[in-house]
């Protein structure tokens, strides 16, 4: 029988990157914000608007 190391939170690779917002032009430091943006990497502000620039697509 094998024993398995028990499951550990994993920490991104570059743990010292700071995620900020995808949309052109805006530098908002998604750290603080909710796991929702961070996910999605679109700051509270952006998320709330209709229509945003991401990579001028």
């Amino acid at each position: 029988m094998s024993v398995s190391p028990p499951n550990r939170a994993r920490s991104p690779a570059n743990a010292s990157h700071r995620v900020s917002c995808l949309v052109d032009g805006c530098t908002a430091d998604l750290s603080k914000c909710r796991e929702y943006h961070r996910s999605h990497r679109v700051c509270e502000l952006h998320f709330k608007t209709p229509a945003v620039m991401v990579r001028r697509q």
